[in-house]
């Protein structure tokens, strides 16, 4: 087996900062889930992302080549959105059917989380979850420090 992957969805780029941070700590590899159809980072992201999350949709992802079974551990990382993961997170879990791995769980947002992890873990529920963190972006996204300091706790956990 290969050391754990890093699989990720982001919007506006704080998911994106943590798995990288992750990656460059710990030398594992990164994979950016994409969607064919962009959703803007203005005020209109509320409708679009909203209505993806309350129609349940799966947006088309750009094509990503990974060998899946040769990974043990997969850290699977989302930005919350109306209070759980992104429509490309369920795309991407959808296509894959994770069975038999380890997961570490994170998400990332700007209130409160809510229910976003467990509503994560039941998708995954094959899987054994090993961990699950929240990072809230208003608290660490000017504290570098104590940032990467919470970054660790979910690579040694």
């Amino acid at each position: 087996m290969q050391k754990p992957i890093i699989i990720f969805y982001s919007l506006e780029g704080f998911t994106k900062r943590i798995a990288q941070y992750i990656a460059k700590e710990t030398k594992w590899n990164l994979l950016e889930l994409k969607t064919e159809k962009t959703i803007s980072k203005g005020f209109m992201k509320y409708f679009r992302g909203g209505k993806q999350i309350m129609m349940k949709e799966t947006p088309k992802l750009k094509p990503y080549h990974i060998e899946l079974d040769t990974y043990e551990t997969i850290y699977l990382g989302t930005p919350v959105w109306a209070f759980t993961y992104t429509p490309a997170i369920r795309s991407f879990l959808k296509q894959t059917h994770l069975h038999n791995k380890k997961i570490i769980l994170f998400c990332t947002h700007e209130w409160w989380p809510k229910q976003t992890l467990d509503n994560l873990e039941d998708v995954v529920k094959w899987n054994t979850i090993l961990a699950k963190k929240d990072f809230n972006r208003k608290l660490l996204e000017k504290n570098s420090d104590l940032l990467h300091q919470e970054i660790k706790k979910i690579i040694h956990f």
